[in-house]
């Protein structure tokens, strides 16, 4: 390791990455007003989306998922670009964009529903309901009283069952803007050395399981040798090791090394699905090692490797639980699987 390693290590000399808690002030400034700016005009474009699109139900949850989604990467995109490395810093600009986004969408909403019924509000009559929170709690009362939207032949959605939907709307619109953009700026590495981002490589190899503590303790002492030294694997090995690296694209300061346990399934639609479990997260490695273990894993022509069984050989079900030495983590679902309903005025 280099000197461009203290910028990113504690006191101890931590052997793993994290970021240094730097905040720029013009970046951090000009990250937070581009992200409220954008949720905001992503929310009153999915106000307007929501009241006039006619669709159904659950298409109305895609649209829904659609604009948090949007919201969420905005952020993120946002913050990379300020260079924001301190966490906590990410955690406020996050939460603040996600209630911003949901109360931003709510108040052209309920602006954009007074105008569909002929009543004539400006722009400035926009901004001062926009100042008015229990304004805008009282008009979602009335509205609720009458409901906005039929799932069936029974009526309209109101009380109790209106206020769970746009509860639930409501989470999902926050949870997708705040939770996308820390869970993607946690995992991020930055070069103090070139003041950038570091480009991220997956899958520079694939390896056979092994002793996952005798691993991390050899890597830790610089061993490279020792993960060289197992068997290699391929995508369709159903148990084995991912080794990802970080690198800065600039300079050869920073470089950082993680290993994952992949279990590779396919289902009844032979559809495959890869879970990983990392155990090994942003080691410190220098250039040589990095330069030893691309050449390791220069690409060769796909093939089954000798001893270990795929996922699409004949005798793959009964040879898997042979090459798992290392315990598999049960697949964890990345999906946000949660309801909403479309707020449309009742025709």
């Amino acid at each position: 390791m280099t000197a461009n390693d203290s910028a990113a290590l504690d006191d101890q000399g931590d052997l793993y990455y994290r970021h240094t808690g730097h905040a720029p002030f013009a970046g951090t400034t000009l990250a937070a007003i581009l992200s409220w700016i954008a949720v905001a005009v992503l929310g009153a474009a999915y106000a307007y989306a929501d009241l006039y699109i006619k669709v159904a139900d659950k298409l109305s949850i895609v649209i829904t998922m659609a604009f948090a989604a949007a919201m969420g990467f905005t952020v993120f995109g946002v913050l990379r670009f300020g260079k924001v490395r301190n966490t906590a810093v990410v955690w406020i600009i996050a939460i603040t964009s996600a209630l911003l986004a949901v109360y931003a969408s709510w108040v052209v909403w309920e602006f954009a529903l007074y105008r569909q019924a002929g009543h004539h509000i400006s722009l400035q009559g926009l901004w001062r309901l926009f100042r008015q929170p229990n304004d805008i709690f009282l008009i979602a009362q009335g509205v609720n009283q009458e409901g906005t939207f039929s799932l069936s032949s029974s009526g309209a959605v109101k009380g109790t069952e209106l206020w769970a939907c746009w509860g639930f709307e409501a989470l999902i619109i926050a949870g997708c803007t705040a939770l996308i953009p820390i869970a993607m700026m946690r995992d991020l590495a930055f070069c103090e050395t070139c003041s950038r981002w570091c480009g991220n490589v997956k899958g520079v190899l694939r390896l056979q399981p092994t002793n996952e503590d005798l691993l991390r303790e050899r890597l830790e002492t610089r061993d490279i040798k020792h993960l060289l030294g197992l068997n290699r694997a391929n995508s369709e090995t159903p148990t084995h090791l991912r080794v990802d690296l970080d690198s800065c694209p600039s300079c050869k300061e920073t470089r950082l090394l993680s290993v994952s346990r992949v279990a590779v399934a396919y289902n009844n639609k032979n559809h495959r699905n890869e879970s990983a479990k990392k155990i090994i997260k942003k080691l410190w490695i220098g250039a040589d090692d990095v330069e030893a273990i691309k050449s390791y894993g220069a690409p060769a022509p796909a093939q089954k490797v000798a001893g270990a069984a795929t996922l699409r050989d004949p005798a793959a079900s009964s040879m898997a639980s042979e090459v798992t030495a290392a315990p598999v983590a049960p697949a964890r679902s990345t999906g946000i699987g949660l309801g909403s309903s479309n707020m449309q005025q009742n025709g």
